[in-house]
């Protein structure tokens, strides 16, 4: 996580400056959801990755608060009605899209919820599992009401399909990018480290260069195609 936490520093700054460029200002609060934190990794990103986002949104945006969303689906727990008709598709066997569990099942020290906001065409549908890590929000202005409604309602805005998904839309583009920059990056370079456990020299170099020549030719410098979505 350390190798690659400084990343977190200049993805923030360039998506603070982009708002700012777009919208005059800076916003009036913070939302960030980040994935693939299981739970045994919140100490290392309360230790290493809170204090960078402190450090650039008081650089970038003093005084604006932030709240930092763990979410996940890397766990057994599942939710279903209390009757289930045999009969019945198995859409409707499973509980309606927007329920929430936020009690007795959650985390003893952080605030979290479950969230089932997706149709599942088959078998039980998975929850997402969110965990506020940390919040500088006045719960007055972000309570977890207000905060479980918002990542609910992200999760019908994803736009290529008519029905809510299992993630707030923002997580879900973020995370096809994501796939989409790996693949590349594997066709381009098979480190022979791949399987050793940690990046070699070799592998570090390659996504330097990888980071600079997507800098160079992706579409952010590109005036028509800077806000389109290409992944869909």
């Amino acid at each position: 996580m350390k190798l690659y936490v400084h990343l977190l520093d200049e993805m923030l700054q360039e998506v603070l400056d982009r708002y700012h460029e777009n919208r005059g200002g800076f916003p009036s609060s913070i939302v960030i959801y980040r994935t693939g934190v299981e739970e045994g990794l919140y100490p290392s990103v309360l230790r290493y990755e809170v204090p960078l986002i402190e450090d650039c949104i008081s650089k970038k945006a003093p005084n604006v608060p932030f709240t930092l969303i763990a979410a996940n689906k890397q766990h057994n727990f599942r939710m279903t009605p209390e009757y289930i008709d045999p009969r019945a598709r198995a859409v409707d066997q499973n509980v309606r899209p927007g329920t929430i569990i936020d009690t007795h099942a959650v985390h003893p020290v952080f605030n979290q919820f479950y969230l089932v906001s997706h149709l599942a065409i088959q078998g039980t549908a998975k929850p997402v599992k969110y965990t506020v890590l940390q919040s500088t929000e006045d719960e007055k202005d972000l309570s977890m009401d207000k905060l479980e409604r918002l990542t609910n309602d992200l999760t019908h805005k994803y736009q290529i399909v008519k029905s809510p998904v299992s993630f707030p839309a923002p997580v879900r583009v973020a995370d096809d990018y994501a796939k989409r920059g790996r693949q590349i990056y594997k066709i381009l370079y098979r480190p022979p480290s791949e399987h050793s456990g940690s990046p070699g020299p070799e592998e570090a170099e390659a996504a330097n260069v990888y980071l600079a020549e997507s800098q160079r030719y992706n579409f952010a410098h590109r005036p028509l195609l800077r806000n389109k979505r290409t992944n869909a």
